[in-house]
């Protein structure tokens, strides 16, 4: 039996603001692809936000405040530390992400689904799929969640290397934030690199925009806030709401300004600069008041089921666009549209119910062990 206080255990603990941060980035993405059944994808000036780069700052942001707890002097300690970030990460992740690599080859096996079969489908499971190279087979929607995984291994390779060469040479300066910088400045010179000389005809959001290679740095934009943050919390507490003004006129303006797929700005800096003014917003959404009403609930419903959401949306519109095309029903689009949207949050809701939330209580549980184990080896 589904209990659904299962979705409003310790909701006290948690921060509403970034609840809602990632319940509109969901919102962006989910309707965004949803308004094609209006055939009118260009709906309004918000859904030109792109959903996937919110979530792209937020989990930097968000796993930033757990990195930067990774302190230690000895090399054994900082490799169980690393360890145990990536173990709590692919609990996470990896579990909903392999159930719906399995379903879309099913789906497209038994021809419900678009999409092509093949030896290099195999490259979807080591999230390989668009490392340097796009291969658009299928799954599409999983090219993000490549950029998220490399990110969570490269981070930590990268920690334990500098930690090496610090010792070796005996060298003193902030592991963190030189990740941080390489990881910001690598993606940019690549994305240069590649806009130089680039034919008009070459599709940059399957070539450069769902990229692994050139997208790391909108999760290390996330990674720096969550360290200027940290350190400076007063002062982007006070002046939040001057942040907020900025990140959004900027994120306005760089959607408005004339330029195509084409443009060499649109290719390398823009991401750079969406980017920072989407990690302008996270002051104040951070330090947003839980409000007393259910829309503390919903909201904490609609982020708890993100991730899942994000996994079902597509096939759902697929389905639904093949059923009532087969059908030849002239039915309005909006009931069409709500349609989409319930089936999507139900189905989704019984997958966090079912299958992400177990293992997130077995990470949750590992955390609490790995907690006592520390505990009981300081005292």
């Amino acid at each position: 039996m589904l209990k659904l206080f299962t979705f409003f255990k310790d909701i006290e603990k948690r921060n509403f603001g970034l609840d809602l941060f990632r319940a509109i980035a969901i919102a962006l993405v989910v309707f965004g692809h949803g308004f094609s059944l209006f055939k009118l994808e260009n709906l309004n000036v918000f859904i030109q936000i792109d959903g996937v780069d919110l979530f792209f700052v937020l989990s930097g942001f968000l796993i930033g405040n757990i990195l930067l707890k990774i302190k230690s002097n000895s090399f054994k300690p900082l490799i169980a530390e690393c360890r145990n970030f990536l173990k709590r990460r692919w609990l996470r992740t990896l579990p909903n992400y392999f159930l719906f690599l399995i379903l879309n080859i099913f789906l497209v096996k038994f021809g419900v689904y678009d999409g092509l079969l093949n030896i290099n489908t195999l490259a979807y499971f080591a999230f390989l799929q668009n490392l340097y190279i796009p291969l658009d087979l299928m799954f599409w929607e999983s090219w993000s969640l490549a950029v998220e995984e490399w990110f969570y291994l490269l981070f930590p390779v990268l920690l334990i290397l500098i930690f090496s060469i610090k010792k070796i040479f005996r060298l003193n300066f902030n592991s963190y934030i030189s990740i941080c910088l390489l990881m910001v400045v690598v993606p940019l010179l690549l994305r240069i690199i590649f806009a130089i000389d680039l034919p008009k005809e070459t599709n940059t959001d399957i070539y450069l925009r769902k990229i692994v290679i050139y997208r790391l740095d909108t999760i290390a934009y996330g990674l720096l806030t969550a360290y200027l943050f940290v350190n400076f919390k007063e002062l982007f507490s006070r002046h939040s709401k001057l942040f907020l003004i900025i990140g959004f006129l900027g994120l306005v303006l760089l959607r408005f300004l004339p330029i195509d797929g084409s443009n060499f700005f649109r290719n390398t800096f823009h991401y750079s600069l969406v980017s920072l003014f989407i990690a302008f917003l996270i002051p104040f959404f951070y330090g947003i008041k839980k409000p007393k009403t259910i829309l503390n609930k919903s909201t904490v419903f609609v982020s708890l089921i993100s991730y899942s959401m994000y996994l079902v949306h597509l096939p759902v519109l697929y389905l639904i666009k093949i059923t009532f095309s087969e059908l030849d029903v002239k039915i309005h689009a909006l009931i069409v549209f709500l349609a989409y949207l319930i089936i999507t949050i139900i189905i989704s809701a019984a997958v966090y119910l079912l299958w992400e939330r177990p293992f997130l209580n077995l990470r949750d549980k590992a955390n609490r062990m790995n907690g006592e184990l520390r505990s009981n080896q300081r005292s």
